[in-house]
C-alpha cells in the first residue's frame, strides 16, 4: 500500500534540537509493538501489518483514548525530533485521511477529546467566530509535535469568510517540528455579520498581501 506524501513541508523551521530524546515510554501503547525494531525510512519499510493496525485504530472515532495512546505511542518510540519526523510524515497522511473521513473538526473539544493533548488554537479566536462562523479543517495532515507528549494542530493558511488568506503561526518560539500541510477554512454562517467583525479578523489574522506591505518602509510602493 503507497501513502502519498506531501512535499510542501517546511524545512526551514530550527533543528537544532534533534538529538533531543522525545517523549516517555510510559506513554506508549500496543502500537509500539507494530513499529520496526529501526524507524522506517521510506513508506516501503513500514510493515503491511501495522498498517493495518492502524486503519482499525483511526476507523472508530469513539476511542478516542486508543487514538491518544497510539500517537504517544509513536512519541515514545522516537529518539529524537528527526526520527519522529521521519515516522510522522510517513504515516499520518494516511491516519489524518481515515480520520478525516469521520470526524467533524469544526468542534474543538471534539479534537482535543480525539487527539487527547493541547491543541493551542487562540481561544481568542473560537470565540470572535462564535456563533457566526464555524471552522473546517479542509485537509487535516499538518501536525507538529513539541516536547514529550504534547500534539499541537498548526494551520499555514487560514481562509477567513472574506475570501481573504492569512498565514499565521501558533506557539511561536517552541520551534515545531512541521509535518504536512493543513488549511482551515473559516465559513461565515451569518448573512448580518457586520464591519465591525470584519475588522476584528483582519487585526488579528492580517491577510499575507497586507503583511508584506506593512513589513516595508511604508504602503505607497
Amino acid at each position: 500500500m503507497l501513502l502519498h506524501i506531501r512535499k510542501d513541508v517546511d524545512h526551514s523551521r530550527d533543528r537544532s534540537d534533534e538529538s533531543e530524546t522525545i517523549g516517555d515510554v510510559s506513554h506508549a501503547s500496543s502500537a509500539v509493538a507494530y513499529l520496526p525494531a529501526v524507524l522506517p525510512t521510506s513508506q516501503k519499510a513500514i510493515p503491511s501489518n501495522f498498517l493495518f493496525f492502524l486503519k482499525q485504530q483511526t476507523k472508530d472515532i469513539q476511542k478516542p483514548l486508543e487514538l491518544r495512546s497510539l500517537f504517544r505511542g509513536y512519541i515514545a518510540y522516537a529518539k529524537s525530533r528527526k526520527q519522529m519526523e521521519t515516522m510522522m510524515r510517513l504515516i499520518i497522511p494516511q491516519l489524518s485521511k481515515t480520520v478525516e473521513e469521520t470526524t467533524d473538526f469544526s468542534d474543538q473539544e471534539k479534537v482535543q477529546m480525539i487527539f487527547g493533548a493541547r491543541i493551542r488554537m487562540n481561544q481568542s479566536f473560537w470565540e470572535r467566530f462564535k456563533p457566526s462562523a464555524h471552522l473546517t479543517l479542509d485537509k487535516f495532515s499538518r501536525l507538529a509535535f513539541f516536547k514529550s507528549d504534547t500534539l499541537l494542530l498548526i494551520a499555514d493558511r487560514w481562509e477567513l469568510p472574506d475570501g481573504t488568506m492569512n498565514k499565521r503561526w501558533w506557539g511561536k518560539g517552541e520551534q515545531p517540528v512541521i509535518i504536512e500541510g493543513l488549511t482551515i477554512r473559516a465559513h461565515s454562517t451569518s448573512s448580518s455579520e457586520g464591519p465591525t467583525d470584519k475588522k476584528n479578523q483582519e487585526a488579528d489574522f492580517i491577510p499575507t498581501k497586507r503583511r508584506k506591505r506593512t513589513d516595508g518602509e511604508n504602503n505607497n510602493s
